[in-house]
């Protein structure tokens, strides 16, 4: 049995860590931190966390990714243009201790990203399944130039009533990474934000918010490191 932990790199954006109850007692392991950023080349380290009574065998599994418009991660071997160096590939975390994992990444062509997965067991449950965990840790290594204000644009938006459902594509135009901090849809009587995402080099992000409100949405909003990015829906409203 295999419990997966990841992204969706959105959403991925906001765990920290899985707690599993199993026969032979409770787990619980966290990697910190999930996602970092650097400039151009990569020199970090991220710790794993052994909450549990039992030791645990890790083994590290770098990939590469892309992300689906809505926001789910596709994985793959990792790309020969992202060259990464790992202080060690596999090793045992003691119960209630914790271990460092020190990397170095360059890539040869910028924007790069990539997931370096831990992939946690311990000792298989009496049911005789093993229990595995993959946490994982999200690097990106960004291009020197800052995404602008002008890269970013809503590629489509539906207003569905009947449904309480409003669908927004956002996009970028770019060959530049950037992620995307919050999102916001309001109207003079309701507000809904929701967690940011990383907008890949021309990529799109589908969101669809749960709108329950008597009156349509009126301002998509996004808020980047340098800029919020503001569009006014009555234009594009089907």
């Amino acid at each position: 049995m295999r419990f997966l932990s990841h992204f969706t790199p959105a959403s991925l954006l906001a765990v920290v860590g899985i707690t599993l109850l199993v026969e032979s007692g409770a787990w619980c392991q966290t990697v910190r931190p999930v996602i970092v950023e650097y400039q151009s080349t990569a020199k970090g380290k991220f710790e794993l966390v052994n909450d549990g009574l039992t030791p645990l065998s890790v083994v590290l599994e770098p990939r590469s990714f892309t992300i689906t418009d809505d926001g789910t991660g596709v994985y793959s071997p990792l790309e020969g243009n992202v060259h990464l160096q790992l202080s060690a590939m596999s090793f045992r975390i003691p119960p209630k201790q914790s271990r460092f994992v020190f990397y170095k990444a360059t890539a040869d062509r910028l924007p790069a990203w990539f997931v370096i997965y831990s992939v946690c067991s311990g000792r298989p449950a009496r049911s005789g399944f093993n229990v595995e965990v993959d946490l994982p840790h999200t690097v990106y290594l960004r291009q020197k130039a800052s995404l602008e204000k002008q890269d970013v644009g809503v590629e489509s938006f539906e207003y569905l009533p009947e449904e309480k459902r409003a669908v927004i594509t956002v996009s970028n135009s770019s060959e530049k990474l950037e992620r995307a901090l919050e999102w916001r849809l309001s109207s003079k009587a309701t507000k809904i934000s929701g967690n940011g995402f990383p907008l890949l080099p021309k990529g799109r992000r589908r969101l669809e918010v749960d709108w329950d409100s008597a009156s349509p949405p009126e301002v998509f909003s996004v808020r980047f490191q340098h800029f919020t990015f503001k569009q006014d829906l009555g234009a594009l409203r089907q």
